[in-house]
């Protein structure tokens, strides 16, 4: 019951969060792949531009944040059974980091056309086999390390609530707010040049020979100096910020109002 709640609570908080800041995700994605400034970019494609794959993007996180918060839970229950003690920040940070890897088969699909809407206003070549392929084997590897990002965020939410919040079931609306902002900030800080150089595959229009992680970071560096891995952090930070505060204040509210429902139902049923 418990991992079910996770799941349901956190795909809403999962798509409404994503759908508010798709955006400024969108923007993100036009200026770390290309060499123009946001307003050359709304006055050539449009404000309406901004929305195209909304609907992709939405599913993608959906299933993304359903999937790993609800395993996240299930891991969580089982080391409690087996170890008797609630996990610190460094388990809590493995065991985020595993269930996050797991939504890649589902996830990379579904970035794979959001990225080449965002870019270039299509997807270009249809996603076959091949291609997916491709971009199941580099989102693994950039995985590798990007997973933890979110399994940092999920980490440093958990232990602030702990920390800020221990004596309650339920925080307010506000409060899992701010307390989302800061978690998402700190770990895409610490992430970012590896989340540019995997939107960089993903509108990379040959995907017959995709070069390494590492060899695409020395590129980046040689050519355009360090300092451009974080082209589109504002955005990022901007778009990270927004999505993960409202995702995690729709997921407390929506968690509160299952559990209510559920006792409510379980009085009636007594009666």
């Amino acid at each position: 019951m418990e991992t079910a709640i996770a799941a349901v609570s956190s795909a809403a908080g999962g798509a409404l969060g994503r759908g508010s800041a798709f955006p400024i995700d969108s923007l993100k994605v036009k200026i770390s792949c290309g060499d123009r400034g946001l307003p050359q970019i709304i006055k050539e494609d449009g404000v309406l531009s901004l929305y195209k794959g909304v609907h992709l993007s939405v599913m993608e996180a959906a299933s993304n944040k359903g999937i790993t918060f609800g395993l996240v839970r299930l891991f969580r229950d089982w080391f409690i059974s087996v170890f008797g003690g609630d996990p610190g920040l460094f388990v809590e940070l493995f065991l985020s980091y595993i269930a996050d890897m797991m939504t890649i088969p589902i996830s990379t699909p579904l970035e794979f056309w959001v990225s080449r809407l965002q870019y270039s206003g299509s997807t270009g070549e249809k996603l076959t086999l091949k291609t997916y392929i491709a971009n199941c084997k580099q989102s693994f590897y950039a995985s590798l390390f990007l997973s933890i990002k979110p399994a940092l965020e999920m980490a440093f939410y958990e232990s602030l609530k702990k920390k800020f919040f221990a004596n309650q079931t339920n925080i307010s609306a506000g409060a899992a707010f701010l307390l989302g902002a800061v978690a998402r900030s700190l770990s895409t800080i610490l992430v970012y040049p590896v989340i540019r150089i995997k939107i960089l595959n993903q509108v990379k229009q040959d995907l017959d020979e995709v070069p390494s992680i590492m060899k695409q970071y020395m590129d980046v560096v040689n050519k355009e100096g360090i300092s451009m891995l974080y082209r589109g952090l504002t955005m990022e930070l901007a778009r990270g910020i927004t999505q993960s505060s409202v995702m995690f204040m729709i997921r407390e509210k929506v968690e509160e109002k299952i559990r209510f429902l559920i006792e409510r139902a379980a009085r009636r049923k007594l009666e």
